[in-house]
């Protein structure tokens, strides 16, 4: 078996677009449920009014100094999150 040794966190969640800004607005009881439009989550239109979506523009701003905007939106967003997320691990 392989063993995996974790070096590192990321984190993109709906309270910061990366660890340090996650964990101040946990820590200060903020909430990341807010009302939810098409324009800030790039999604289309679902019956739902609020939830707890990342900031879409925070955490594609780091990627695209790596990946062009057509390489960004061929993929779903959850997978640009993740990418975010583990670039910052690293």
């Amino acid at each position: 078996m392989t063993k995996v040794v974790v070096t590192g966190i990321g984190c993109v969640s709906g309270l910061g677009s990366d660890v340090e800004t996650t964990w101040r607005s946990l820590t200060a009881g903020e909430t990341g449920i807010r009302m939810m439009t098409k324009e800030a989550t790039n999604a289309p239109s679902y019956r739902m009014e609020i939830a707890g979506a990342p900031a879409r523009s925070d955490a594609l701003e780091r990627l695209g100094k790596q990946f062009s905007e057509k390489q960004l939106a061929a993929v779903d967003g959850f997978s640009n999150y993740a990418a975010a997320a583990t670039q910052e691990a690293l």
